[in-house]
């Protein structure tokens, strides 16, 4: 069912959900400050469909972004979104078997490279399904570290200050990256499909 209604300014949609007992949230346009997250999602099974977000801000140290899952709330469904002038796009923070696909992100390119965030932020994860998701600007579409068994296809991010898809670790073949330690294992990221992004 239906976990939480929000919008940006009061509406029928936010009354009905009041009366359904569903809870609501009023997230009006404003300033970094009270933008810092547009959605976190804390909660396993959590689903995000067709919503808008846009202004989360810009401070990297937090993750600023238009959709935040964290360690914890396993298996979200993030589809048909549309993340705009975000520091990051989406960030799965830790958590197992999410579903991200056909979202369209415009993330922020008015700052330095480095200063950026990436189109969709993927760390500590497994297990996850990343398809048919659309981006433009941004550091990175889409970074991966620390993250196994995860399908990453059909993407498309353009402008991208960085790299479409940026595998940020090993993913386990001899020569990609070394091992942490001499004669360790490649295990920064292992056993990921990628396939037709670009």
């Amino acid at each position: 069912g239906i976990a939480l209604v929000f919008a940006d300014r009061a509406c029928p949609a936010l009354d009905w959900a009041a009366e359904q007992g569903i809870d609501t949230a009023l997230v009006p346009g404003g300033d970094d400050a009270t933008l810092a997250d547009t959605l976190e999602a804390v909660a396993p099974d959590v689903v995000v469909r067709g919503l808008t977000l846009r202004n989360s801000g810009k401070r990297g140290e937090n993750f600023d972004s238009g959709i935040y899952v964290e360690q914890g709330a396993d298996r979200p469904v993030i589809e048909k979104n549309i993340l705009e002038s975000n520091l990051f796009g989406i960030v799965l923070h830790g958590c197992k078997n999410a579903m991200v696909r056909g979202n369209s992100i415009a993330n922020r390119s008015d700052l330095w490279l480095n200063d950026r965030g990436n189109g969709i932020h993927v760390w500590n994860n497994t297990g996850s399904f990343i398809e048919g998701n659309k981006g433009v600007g941004g550091r990175d579409g889409i970074y991966i570290e620390i993250s196994h068994d995860n399908i990453i296809r059909g993407n498309r991010f353009e402008h991208a200050g960085g790299r479409a898809v940026n595998l940020g670790g090993s993913t386990g073949l001899e020569h990609f990256r070394p091992a942490l330690v001499a004669g360790g294992e490649h295990a920064e990221a292992r056993n990921l499909r990628v396939e037709g992004n670009t």
